[in-house]
């Protein structure tokens, strides 16, 4: 068991001071994912979920709860490295901010079409630009 726990904290890298408290509930059938973080001494962080995110990606919102950052940049990926927020999370300012999300855009000869974006997985949450140990809060929502 020590040796698991050994190759576990040698896997994974964090930077003193990261960390990543999650929280879910429901509006009616959204589900909502608050993942409030805590940036590290480097001014990053990129932790797992605790378990799988479920659903489509409904909206996204961003919140800078402590400190002094004027733009940071959050992601959120899937085990591919695929970013379900589509790099819509590139320097956020300290004031919430709201994105909704339909799904991945695909235009070609054919038109424009838009793919749902299916979550079934652990995701990291990635947070780069932060500033050492500041803090802030992203809000997940995903439908049936």
């Amino acid at each position: 068991m020590l040796v698991a726990l050994l190759v576990c904290s040698a896997t994974f890298s964090f930077a003193v001071g990261e960390s990543v408290t999650e929280r879910e509930w429901k509006i009616g059938t959204i589900n909502v994912l608050a993942l409030n973080w805590t940036s590290g001494t480097n001014g990053a962080l990129s932790i797992a979920t605790d378990g799988p995110i479920r659903g489509m990606v409904y909206q996204a919102a961003f919140s800078n709860a402590v400190g002094t950052v004027t733009a940071y940049d959050v992601s959120l990926t899937g085990r591919l490295g695929q970013d379900v927020l589509e790099g819509q999370g590139t320097n956020i300012t300290a004031d919430a901010i709201l994105i909704r999300s339909d799904g991945y855009i695909v235009t070609n000869s054919l038109g424009r079409k838009i793919f749902p974006i299916p979550l079934n997985e652990k995701l990291t949450l990635n947070v780069d630009n932060a500033g050492t140990n500041e803090s802030g809060t992203v809000l997940l929502y995903t439908r049936p």
